[in-house]
């Protein structure tokens, strides 16, 4: 992202978030209480999506080593050279085996 789009961003955000405010202080709550509510609102929300990002990193950690231990090399059944898992489950669907 450039310069002028996370600028942009932030007073997205700053706008949204003091327009929370007004609108609530405006129904009649008081305006520092409309803003720690909206305050803590906003810090577990970013929490939150931290979280599961933090979750589906592992997960793609996860799966790359899964994926890395599959194309370990190994003795072939067929002869003493050393071929990975996948070249074996290529050969044995091409003839059938």
């Amino acid at each position: 992202m450039n310069p002028y789009q996370i600028m942009g961003v932030i007073a997205v955000c700053a706008s949204l978030f003091a327009g929370v405010v007004a609108f609530l202080a405006m129904q009649g709550m008081p305006v520092l209480t409309a803003f720690i509510c909206v305050y803590v609102v906003a810090i577990w929300f970013m929490l939150s999506l931290q979280r599961r990002a933090r979750q589906a990193a592992e997960g793609s950690a996860r799966q790359r080593t899964t994926s890395r231990d599959a194309n370990t090399w190994q003795l072939s059944p067929t002869s003493s050279a050393l071929v990975p898992h996948e070249q074996e489950r290529r050969r044995e669907r091409r003839f059938g085996a």
